[in-house]
């Protein structure tokens, strides 16, 4: 079958489609179930290859042409309430602490000048 291309934009699209079909071949594909429950095990060369461990958690990247998997890091939103409050203080707000700290710190660099 001989095909003619007259629009060089076909030509490079059609050659585009070709490479990416090509690698899509070559690329390692590893195959698992979903359960009923929408569960899926991740393959321990996966899981070797992220990096994960028992109780680690993963993140789902969503873009337009697809879904990643990825290890999901901590935010700080994650970590609230694994410190316990500093004893004394009973607000939950930051701000009068990091006006606290700042002033601290302003006071310091004072006195360090006055030295000088």
């Amino acid at each position: 079958m001989t095909v003619f291309i007259e629009n060089e934009a076909c030509y490079t699209f059609i050659a585009d489609v070709l490479v990416t079909l090509q690698w899509i071949r070559e690329m390692p594909h590893i195959v698992a179930s979903v359960t009923s429950k929408g569960q899926v095990t991740i393959p321990v060369a996966v899981r070797r290859r992220l990096g994960l461990n028992t109780r680690d958690k993963i993140a789902f990247v969503i873009d337009d042409q697809d879904v990643r998997i990825i290890p999901a890091r901590q935010t700080v939103g994650d970590l609230y309430g694994s410190v316990p409050a500093l004893p004394g203080r009973e607000t939950i707000d930051f701000e009068d602490q990091i006006d606290e700290a700042l002033s601290g710190a302003a006071e310091r660099i004072v006195r360090s000048l006055e030295h000088t």
